[in-house]
């Protein structure tokens, strides 16, 4: 039984192995995947490369708009696998839900309180996270009936 331990994977590689899993079939670039997932390039360089060491991806050289990078191949079924085995040991999907909430990375959370000036009843970002939730919700109930 293998881990993200097992592997020493870290929440770089972990979020590239989920991007892949989840963008099965699309064409994936390295100089595109780092401004995709908000990383910094080098540190996903360093993500590849240790990933294709580990076997769950095939980098081949490549040019897009005239500039060399490398197609990404991912082992699918091995990246999804492992991430069977990670989520099953990590906090799981209900603590994922939490990170997505804009409170998480606003830079004004230090400063965030009721009655001060970033006051949450107010905040315009957080009504439209709601908003956005309730209606995804809501077409999830009626999918469901």
């Amino acid at each position: 039984m293998t881990s993200q331990q097992d592997y020493k994977l870290n929440d770089d590689d972990v979020k590239i192995l989920k991007y892949l899993s989840k963008n099965t079939g699309k064409i994936v670039y390295q100089s595109e995947l780092w401004k995709e997932l908000k990383l910094d390039s080098r540190a996903v360089s360093r993500s590849l490369q240790k990933l294709e060491g580990l076997g769950f991806v095939k980098r081949r050289e490549a040019v897009v708009k005239g500039r060399k990078t490398f197609l990404i191949e991912p082992e699918t079924r091995r990246i999804q696998d492992t991430l069977t085995m990670v989520k099953t040991q990590g906090p799981g999907e209900e603590f994922e839900g939490v990170l997505n909430v804009v409170c998480v990375s606003c830079p004004f959370i230090h400063r965030c309180y009721q009655g001060g000036y970033y006051d949450p009843t107010n905040c315009s970002m957080l009504s439209e996270y709601i908003k956005k939730r309730v209606e995804a919700d809501t077409k999830s109930v009626e999918l469901k009936t």
